[in-house]
């Protein structure tokens, strides 16, 4: 017969469980399943304690071997003192824990030569390696850590987990710019359904690297609603957004990228010459430089 119930029995055993919590005392349910396990003939089924089956067993004495077993875990005369050192120790180590990481943070951050680059993203990847979500509360850095977040962005996109896609997405959103362009270029790495719409965002976003890294990113969706919004940055200011843009539409099959790269091969212009090429080489498409900058023949 199970203890739950509205019967007059389940009444009773709701009184012996009074009366083992109130020896209990500040003991967990841990500690005393041991105890009630010891009980005789006491079994547990779907999370329920089931009551013995055989005659003689009344409630009272039900109530008497739970009191019984109940005062073997009981707490000891110092068990508040004994609580208080441990909370004090925890709170210790956890002080000691934040201070580390405080220093590591800081440490991160200041990576943020050129020359550092490589070896702050290993760091954060050895980060992640240990703990997701720690390397994932990196990215919430900002003002002077703010490459510390940076660096974790790109770890981060290595990283085959729910949590890293949730912090690169968050990423995108970063006040600091260079993060929010850092987590363009992350997304372009992370199937995640919500990173078209991202994207499309950062296409407006004031910093020309940050719409440069989404159009580039964008390439890597597949989803051909991204095509037109591309298509107008193609007369955007800045020569990289413009090369970002021609690479996006490019990737998605759409002619108008290529299009971009045959009258900029033909520019007198060296920054936008340089810039195709270097695209068009990340495409696969290094052949076609030749056959864009080779003048028509004479007739």
């Amino acid at each position: 017969m199970s203890l739950h119930g509205n019967s007059p029995r389940a009444a009773e055993a709701s009184s012996a469980r009074a009366e083992s919590d109130r020896i209990c005392g500040a003991r967990t349910c841990a500690a005393v399943a041991p105890a009630l396990a010891r009980l005789r003939g006491w079994t547990q089924k779907n999370g329920k304690w089931l009551c013995p089956r055989h005659r003689g067993y009344t409630t009272e004495q039900m109530i008497a071997d739970m009191t019984a077993m109940m005062r073997e875990v009981a707490p000891t005369a110092g068990w508040k003192d004994e609580l208080q050192q441990h909370r004090a120790k925890m709170a210790a180590e956890r002080s000691a824990f934040l201070a580390r990481e405080e220093k590591e943070l800081d440490a991160l951050g200041r990576l943020n030569n050129l020359s550092q680059h490589d070896a702050a993203v290993d760091w954060a990847r050895a980060i992640g390696r240990k703990s997701v979500s720690r390397l994932c509360t990196f990215v919430l850095a900002t003002g002077d850590r703010k490459m510390a977040a940076a660096h974790a962005v790109e770890a981060l996109a290595e990283i085959d987990d729910v949590q890293a896609r949730d912090a690169i997405v968050r990423a995108c959103a970063h006040e600091d710019r260079l993060v929010r362009a850092t987590g363009a270029d992350a997304l372009r790495h992370v199937p995640d359904d919500r990173r078209l719409g991202i994207l499309l965002v950062l296409l407006e976003d004031e910093w020309a690297p940050a719409r440069t890294r989404a159009a580039e990113s964008l390439g890597f969706t597949g989803d051909a609603r991204a095509a037109d919004p591309l298509a107008a940055l193609l007369r955007d200011s800045n020569v990289s957004v413009r090369g970002g843009a021609a690479e996006g539409l490019a990737r998605l099959g759409d002619p108008r990228g290529l299009s971009y790269f045959a009258e900029a091969m033909q520019s007198d212009d060296d920054i936008t010459q340089s810039d195709s090429k270097f695209r068009l080489d990340q495409l696969g498409l290094g052949g076609a430089i030749r056959l864009l900058t080779t003048p028509a023949p004479e007739d």
